[in-house]
């Protein structure tokens, strides 16, 4: 599942606040892979995330028109790769338990999604002995 989901992300893409960057752990050895899968599946069963993959770098990005007024500006978060790769899983999980879902990352947007969203991550995550 690791490996599934270090080939969907992009290389070149920022590092985040844990300054990891993807290629390290996409070409490193099966080693790594193997921690981080069972890593994964501590979590996935009830141990509790590290509050370190709780940070973001709030990056602002202009939209349009002048510069110098901040209404022209959007925000992204930038998480760790970490957190970006553990929640890549989730999804492959979710959509492999359930289906193709339309899993929006904007936050916004998953807030205006149906209950069934929020019941199907929930059902996944309850599930006994999760295993990656």
């Amino acid at each position: 599942m690791v490996e599934d989901a270090l080939k969907s992300m992009k290389n070149g893409t920022a590092s985040g606040p844990e300054g990891i960057p993807v290629e390290l752990i996409k070409y490193g050895p099966t080693k790594l892979k193997n921690m981080l899968a069972s890593l994964f599946t501590s979590y996935i069963n009830g141990k509790e995330i590290s509050t370190q993959w709780k940070v973001a770098w709030i990056t602002p990005i202009h939209k349009k028109g002048r510069k110098d007024v901040c209404s022209n500006y959007r925000c992204i978060s930038v998480l760790g790769t970490l957190s970006r790769l553990y929640g890549t899983i989730l999804k492959n999980l979710i959509e492999k338990e359930y289906g193709p879902y339309d899993l929006e990352e904007q936050a916004e947007i998953i807030e205006k999604k149906p209950a069934t969203h929020n019941n199907k991550i929930h059902l996944l995550l309850n599930r006994p002995d999760t295993s990656l």
